[in-house]
């Protein structure tokens, strides 16, 4: 079995040519624990507590979700609030891209903006930057058109970033 900090250095490489065969796509490293999958879900509201979005559908429902505000010690974005939604599921049924763009339409309902990213990424005062764009596959904004990128290879693309980039603009955060 490999383990969680081998996979990520594998899937987070700046080049594809550093991948390993242990982790194949993005959907397998959210397998990384051999056990559950784990979707990390990102939101950044205007509100102090958590909103509470239904990431359950028709053909999934996580087996537990669990939610942690995430600081802001720097005061890098304001009075803006962080949360991450961890997602576990013991099993991920087919149908996956659907899941994913679905569970950021209904997050990025209940803020500015929703992202996914793979676990132990997020540093507030790089949020949505280029540096970190490869460690996000899926982003919208509020009331706009999730996006998502499953491959390894589109995650380092010159138009992925550009996708993260824009949303970070939506946000008139500093560069």
């Amino acid at each position: 079995m490999i383990k969680k900090s081998q996979a990520f250095r594998e899937l987070l490489a700046p080049e594809p040519a550093k991948w390993g065969s242990a982790v194949n796509d993005v959907l397998d490293a959210l397998r990384w624990s051999g056990y559950e999958a784990m979707i990390n879900v990102y939101l950044l509201t205007d509100l102090d507590s958590s909103p509470d979005p239904d990431f359950t559908t028709d053909s999934w429902e996580p087996d537990s979700v669990w939610c942690f505000p995430l600081d802001d010690e720097d005061n890098v974005i304001g009075d803006l609030s962080v949360f991450m939604y961890d997602l576990l599921f013991k099993v991920l049924p087919t149908g996956a891209p659907d899941y994913l763009h679905e569970v950021l339409r209904r997050a990025s309902e209940e803020g500015r903006m929703a992202w996914l990213g793979f676990e132990g990424y997020f540093y507030i005062d790089r949020l949505l930057t280029d540096d970190v764009a490869s460690q996000i596959y899926g982003v919208c904004g509020h009331g706009g058109t999730p996006h998502v990128a499953l491959d390894r290879r589109e995650l380092v693309d010159p138009a992925w970033i550009e996708t993260i980039r824009r949303h970070r603009r939506m946000l008139d955060l500093a560069a």
